[in-house]
């Protein structure tokens, strides 16, 4: 790992149990948006924007079977 945002990031995506899958989401969502909140060089910015693409991913994966 490169970056302290990437811990719950991973842990969300390893998740396999629902309703802490909602729990581990929700705080790599807040630690990106945490680490967004000062400047972020060309490298990670790459990173962060595939983490959020991978969330939105398995966001849609989860809340799909409700629909």
């Amino acid at each position: 790992m490169r970056y302290w945002w990437e811990i719950p990031y991973i842990l969300a995506i390893l998740q396999t149990d629902e309703p802490s899958m909602h729990n581990a989401l929700f705080e790599a969502i807040a630690a990106m948006e945490q680490r967004r909140l000062t400047p972020v060089n060309a490298t990670e910015e790459i990173a962060l924007a595939g983490a959020e693409a991978g969330l939105q991913l398995l966001i849609r994966e989860t809340t799909a079977k409700y629909a």
